[in-house]
């Protein structure tokens, strides 16, 4: 069993650096085709089973325009919903460092201990995705998945697969915009050595 992670609808907020966190923005259906056409190609090899997405207008769009592609049917899973970002919701990578220097450098080097102002404990919601993650795959059996995740759950999801470093989940959370195909048991053995 493979599985690919892959980014929501791109958005105006995106393609300027802004943090998306839980903000229900409008999905720009030009980009969304061309995002899709980029996706697609990487992942023929794959034979999806399922295309979990997360409970929000990105992903269920994107997961929308997949489903015909990958041949899979979208299914929502709301423990999959992006961290909350709270009042950094918006802002770029460099009004973050500028407002809240200190929380910029615990994300550098240790995002798990971190929680915006009025938002989620990344380390709780990583625990969420994990959580997520492991029911909804023991219950895929060994056919592929694809999951459509926003930015920082995508980043935590893979942290959580073992393809990533605890701090690398920052820069991966600003820059993931194509799909990361993870093979579970590839790196459980890569692990263990």
């Amino acid at each position: 069993m493979r599985i690919a992670l892959l980014p929501c609808s791109p958005t105006a907020w995106r393609r300027a650096g802004r943090l998306l966190g839980r903000v229900e923005l409008p999905v720009d259906a030009d980009a969304l085709s061309e995002r899709v056409a980029t996706l697609v190609e990487p992942l023929r090899g794959l034979r999806f089973g399922k295309l979990m997405h997360a409970p929000d207008g990105l992903c269920t769009s994107m997961a929308q325009a997949l489903t015909g592609p990958l041949g899979a049917a979208p299914r929502v899973v709301e423990a999959l919903a992006e961290a909350d970002m709270g009042l950094w919701a918006g802002l770029t990578d460099d009004q973050l460092r500028k407002r809240f220097s200190t929380a910029h450098r615990q994300l550098l080097e240790a995002p798990l201990s971190v929680q915006p102002p009025e938002g989620e404990d990344f380390g709780q919601a990583c625990e969420r995705v994990r959580a997520s993650l492991e029911k909804s795959l023991r219950r895929n059996g060994r056919e592929d998945c694809g999951i459509v995740l926003r930015p920082m759950c995508l980043a935590l999801a893979r942290y959580v697969l073992g393809d990533t470093r605890e701090s690398d989940i920052w820069s991966r959370a600003r820059g993931e915009d194509r799909p990361v195909v993870i093979d579970p048991a590839r790196v459980a053995a890569t692990a263990e050595r």
